[in-house]
């Protein structure tokens, strides 16, 4: 089972269903001292291995992800009672 592809179905069929939380997600992390942040982001895309999305250099969250590298997602879809959480780490892709 591809569960890459099973959630990007799942992600279509929630935008086609007009999920208001389709392209939302939970993003946590972790301070250098120790204090867990979450806020509210949007998702831009999937890949085959990367779940993409977009990071302000000036964002506390960017210092975060510097300092850590670790993060957890997490897609929530009401219209089809499905959630993911998604734990990994941290690439950088740099874009002006």
């Amino acid at each position: 089972m591809d569960l890459i592809q099973t959630f990007k179905s799942n992600w279509q069929k929630a935008k086609s269903l007009n999920d208001p939380n389709a392209e939302c997600c939970s993003f946590a992390t972790v301070s250098s001292d120790g204090q867990p942040a979450v806020r509210t982001l949007v998702l831009r895309e999937v890949t085959e291995d990367s779940f993409i999305i977009f990071v302000s250099g000036t964002s506390p969250k960017w210092g975060e992800l510097q300092c850590t590298e670790r993060y957890e997602l997490l897609m929530l879809w009401p219209t089809l009672m499905i959630q993911y959480r998604i734990r990994g780490s941290f690439t950088a892709c740099l874009s002006e």
